[in-house]
């Protein structure tokens, strides 16, 4: 297998309320792993399970209506997910509001695979809207990673994120969800 295969191994499935515990869990080791300096040490050392388990829980238990929650899952363990909300109110866009893959799986060509997947979400439900998503400026390796798939920067901006921390934060574009799904699919 290369780098960037996802061995079919990995099944993606719909997220459903008795994953939040294993999303949570996930969501707050990749922030451990690639925010540490951006977020607060106190944070990230202390309540972000348990702050990111409230979030995931209430997601998962009252999913808003244009909500996606896509869980790369081996052998009954999470190995990824990707969130999306699809005609988001204030960009007009597809938001992929995260994604995230353990660091066992990475660079193996799931990140790449989730996205795909999010993509043919967003091109079955709204062909013609972009795709858009938010990463930490200073996170230099998922920009790398969007620069690679395509993803076009279009604008630079603060935000505040739950520990309090405001950061500088990149948004990426892809015009089409089929300009994603080609990015994806690209060497």
């Amino acid at each position: 297998m290369t780098s960037d295969q996802a061995p079919p191994s990995v099944t993606i499935r719909t997220a459903h309320p008795e994953d939040a515990a294993a999303v949570a869990a996930l969501h707050a080791e990749s922030w451990r792993r690639h925010y540490r300096g951006s977020l607060s040490d106190a944070y990230l050392d202390g309540p972000i399970e348990a702050e990111r388990k409230a979030v995931w829980t209430q997601r998962l238990d009252h999913p808003r209506a244009d909500q996606v929650v896509l869980l790369a899952v081996a052998a009954d363990v999470l190995a990824g997910f990707v969130c999306l909300f699809l005609d988001h109110e204030t960009l007009h866009a597809s938001l992929i509001d995260n994604l995230h893959v353990d660091v066992e799986w990475q660079r193996r060509g799931l990140g790449r695979r989730l996205l795909k997947e999010a993509g043919d979400v967003m091109l079955h439900a709204l062909p013609r809207r972009p795709a858009t998503l938010y990463v930490l400026e200073a996170n230099a390796a998922a920009r790398r990673f969007y620069d690679r798939i395509g993803g076009v920067v279009v604008e630079q901006g603060r935000k505040t994120e739950p520990d309090g921390s405001e950061v500088a934060v990149l948004r990426y574009a892809w015009p089409t969800p089929s300009a994603l799904i080609e990015g994806t699919s690209a060497a």
